[in-house]
């Protein structure tokens, strides 16, 4: 009895204390002898000086008297395996309690509405920062640097908070864009406070601008979640005509395009033209978002999206190129973003067509 419980609190990876299984069989032996009760002892002592004719009837009564021990012993293991319930018992809660718990997001299929709800409580809670203090103050300000500070748990909240919501698939691509861009609002932030401690004014003048930007880009994108519906056939082509048309019309877009345009050596400029590009290309994506496509457009819009998020990795491949000095790598990129664009053009131009 006592070796199938050790195996099976074994079995159970179970950590049981030293001493404890050795103990039980210790007391599974000696229970056959233990004293009896006092009824049975008292019977006992009388049948040792009994008289031949009482040995008989003792004998006799030999065969009433074995299944008692028997029950004994029954209840003896009994007695035993409630024991290794209750260690099996404690040991389980035990590890239950002490075991780490998985965080559960808290909507993790949330409806469209639901998202749309979690996005307007943050964006309401996050949206005071930078828009005060470090406006009617210069940016190297003590009163702008201790601001950062605020706005940077702000925005980790509202970072936290998309990290427990899976976003709708309708706003799973521009969900991605406003995690990028809360992240580098952050760091953003946290080169405010650094440029403060050094003094360093042109770069606190800097760090707030950019700061500002990806906030404003923060802006447009969760207000483009919060308001977004479904437009009719004739709306939605204009939406696509008119981004297509402003993409097409910028001259740093243009320029970036160009061969002879954005080479290494120039920066500067490069990184000012892959800026403008962007801006044209996520602003084009986060309107489709705002107002989607009907039904009846569904196939159309499909291929829009996926060319518009070529376009868009391709500035991020030159963008990355750009920082580490490679030539050959933001020309691919330049290429890629070109054939990319021509399509946008093309699905444009077809879903005008089509409306």
């Amino acid at each position: 009895m006592t070796d199938s419980l050790e195996r099976f609190l074994q079995d159970l990876r179970f950590d049981v204390p030293a001493g404890l299984i050795e103990r039980a069989k210790a007391a599974a032996v000696a229970a056959p002898d233990a004293p009896r009760p006092t009824g049975e002892l008292g019977q006992t002592s009388r049948l040792v000086n009994a008289t031949p004719s009482q040995s008989a009837l003792r004998n006799q009564r030999g065969d009433r008297d074995r299944p008692m021990g028997r029950r004994t012993e029954l209840v003896t293991g009994i007695a035993a395996a409630v024991l290794a319930l209750i260690v099996i018992g404690t040991f389980a809660y035990i590890r239950i309690v002490a075991s780490p718990r998985l965080v559960v997001p808290v909507l993790p299929d949330p409806t469209t509405r639901q998202y749309q709800v979690r996005i307007a409580a943050d964006q309401a809670a996050a949206f005071s920062f930078l828009n005060y203090q470090c406006t009617i103050n210069p940016p190297l300000s003590t009163a702008c640097a201790d601001r950062a500070p605020v706005a940077i748990g702000l925005m980790q909240q509202w970072l936290d908070d998309l990290d427990q919501t899976r976003p709708p698939a309708r706003f799973a691509a521009i969900d991605g864009r406003l995690r990028n861009h809360l992240a580098v609002v952050i760091a953003d932030l946290h080169a405010v406070i650094a440029a403060n401690t050094a003094m360093d004014e042109s770069g606190a003048t800097a760090a707030v601008a950019a700061a500002q930007n990806e906030r404003d880009t923060v802006a447009r994108e969760a207000s483009d979640i919060v308001f977004s519906n479904q437009e009719t056939t004739g709306s939605y082509s204009a939406i696509v005509h008119s981004d297509s048309s402003k993409l097409l019309a910028c001259d740093l877009c243009q320029k970036l395009v160009d061969q002879a345009s954005c080479q290494a050596s120039q920066a500067s400029s490069c990184s000012d033209e892959i800026a403008a590009t962007r801006l044209q290309v996520e602003t084009f994506q986060d309107d489709t978002v705002r107002g989607f496509a009907p039904s009846s457009l569904a196939p159309k819009d499909a291929r829009l999206q996926a060319d518009l998020l070529a376009a868009d990795v391709a500035l991020n491949s030159m963008s990355s190129a750009l920082s580490a000095g490679h030539q050959l790598q933001l020309g691919a990129g330049r290429n890629a973003l070109n054939q990319a664009l021509s399509l946008v053009e093309r699905d444009a131009t077809d879903i005008a067509r089509g409306g």
